[in-house]
């Protein structure tokens, strides 16, 4: 918990400065666009990011960008990658009827397309539609009833929606907490292992 702590309070801090050089360091908004229309002030863009360890190790960074169409709406692309490794995961060994320790490890990447549309006050609505690729390894009984590991690959499809909230830091750097349903019908959505919900907390520019 400390750690991921420290690493938000960094990554605000980050943040807050890129954010205040893109949008006061000329002083006024409209000498950031250019003859072609796009805006530098309505680019979005940040990370979440977690880490913690122990028996179960975890990280995962996700970073983000986008660009604001009108005020109240944002859309973008994003990438989200997540490492997993549990150590001493119990497996029954049928040879010497007792249950012997391994190691899980999965990596997961999942690149995606996202809109987010405030809608009241600092409440908003947002949608993402990921593509999931999940590398990991897995342990099977041979004809001998001897344990061997393999290493398999799932790919699937998730389209999620929800609501979130955003906590302002500064006048361009916000914090957003967003709440996901994955109302998709992928069977090997990772999703479907927490009741097709998942929650999300990122240090965002501009939105």
């Amino acid at each position: 918990m400390k750690n991921t702590l420290l690493v938000v309070l960094w990554l605000t801090t980050q943040l807050q400065c890129w954010g205040q050089e893109t949008y006061s360091s000329s002083g006024r908004k409209k000498q950031l666009s250019n003859s072609s229309g796009f805006d530098k002030t309505k680019l979005v863009y940040g990370s979440g990011f977690n880490f913690y360890a122990g028996n179960t190790t975890y990280f995962s960074l996700s970073p983000v960008i986008g660009y604001k169409l009108v005020e109240p709406i944002a859309v973008g692309i994003g990438v989200s990658y997540q490492y997993q490794h549990v150590a001493n995961y119990p497996i029954y060994n049928r040879i010497r009827n007792a249950y012997d320790p391994y190691t899980l490890k999965a990596n997961y990447i999942s690149p995606s397309l996202w809109a987010k549309a405030i809608i009241y006050n600092n409440i908003y609505l947002c949608a993402q539609l990921e593509r999931n690729i999940v590398y990991r390894n897995d342990f099977e009984y041979d004809n001998t009833n001897a344990i061997v590991e393999k290493n398999i690959t799932i790919k699937s499809n998730s389209t999620l929606v929800g609501f979130g909230f955003k906590q302002a830091i500064s006048d361009r750097v916000s914090f957003l907490t967003s709440f996901l349903f994955d109302v998709g019908n992928d069977p090997y959505s990772p999703y479907r292992q927490t009741g097709n919900f998942t929650y999300d907390a990122a240090v965002v520019v501009g939105f």
